[in-house]
């Protein structure tokens, strides 16, 4: 490494001394390669140092600031700390410093919702508190399931109306209720349970003065409804191969961007990607990916 580091290096000082014409080239080159190597290689490296500390240092110095803002708007904020871990085993990950940058711009962006979508939430919001918070009864009567799950199916209609997401209705069958339960007990987490009392918990905040609490809504609520999906995938034996890019796409999820703004559909996109991670296998590569299909960062 050392030895590339010296070559590069050297190589950077060569064509620069050209580039100036410096009469000084051929003697310091050919009459002692191994010095202009040894100077090239201090030379990246202090380029190199440079480098790290443009980009890592603000990075790093915005870490509380970033995670307090994540608080503040109901993102998960594991997301953040497991990025950070990361930048400080390796500072030279790209992918790790990018999405730092990409949440840094999407998180300090003021949040606007207009008031339509304010009033559309105020309602949806009552239908989530009529709900109530849920916990395991809810996979385990069917009466209670079909019941809440009618209601559910009705907010998912009153989005796809509204924004023009293909959120698909939940099958209310006594055969895919059993299914569903066999899925959450093979899947050994609570699948739908965090992500729904999170929704309520926002929605509990509604009506609000605060277009961030109105922002947090949303964003639960998508992200709940492609909880839903996913598990309703995988009781039908879909959801094997699936990525966060293709959640997004089957729910017309791009269109909550109209609500949430092109950097909050980025960290819907993102909460997607950390609540399914275990199960769909999908790095920080693919997660950059998907945003940069969006043309999101």
């Amino acid at each position: 490494m050392d030895s590339i580091r010296g070559i590069l290096g050297a190589s950077l000082i060569f064509f620069t001394l050209l580039l100036t014409g410096c009469s000084q080239v051929n003697e310091t080159v050919f009459k002692n390669p191994s010095k202009l190597v040894e100077e090239g290689k201090r030379f990246a490296e202090n380029t190199t140092r440079i480098e790290i500390e443009d980009i890592y240092r603000p990075l790093i110095n915005q870490e509380e600031q970033l995670i307090e803002k994540a608080k503040e708007l109901g993102f998960d904020t594991e997301i953040l700390t497991a990025l950070y871990d990361e930048l400080k085993k390796n500072p030279f990950n790209q992918e790790i410093i990018k999405l730092l940058k990409f949440y840094a711009e999407a998180l300090m962006q003021e949040k606007s919702i207009d008031e339509s979508h304010k009033k559309l939430a105020d309602s949806l919001a009552k239908e989530i508190k009529a709900i109530g918070p849920i916990n395991e009864t809810y996979f385990e009567d069917y009466e209670t399931f079909n019941r809440q799950t009618y209601r559910i199916n009705h907010i998912a209609k009153t989005l796809n109306d509204r924004f023009g997401t293909e959120i698909p209705e939940i099958d209310l069958s006594r055969e895919n209720f059993a299914g569903i339960q066999e899925v959450r007990k093979a899947l050994g987490y609570s699948a739908l349970i965090n992500s729904y009392n999170k929704l309520y918990e926002s929605a509990e905040k509604l009506p609000s003065n605060r277009d961030e609490d109105y922002w947090e809504f949303y964003k639960n609520l998508f992200l709940f409804m492609a909880d839903f999906y996913f598990l309703e995938e995988k009781v039908a034996y879909k959801a094997a191969f699936t990525t966060t890019g293709k959640i997004a796409a089957t729910l017309g999820l791009a269109k909550t961007q109209a609500v949430l703004g092109p950097k909050g559909y980025g960290l819907l996109l993102s909460e997607i990607h950390w609540m399914l991670r275990g199960e769909i296998n999908e790095g920080w590569a693919g997660l950059l990916e998907t945003l940069r299909n969006d043309s999101l960062i």
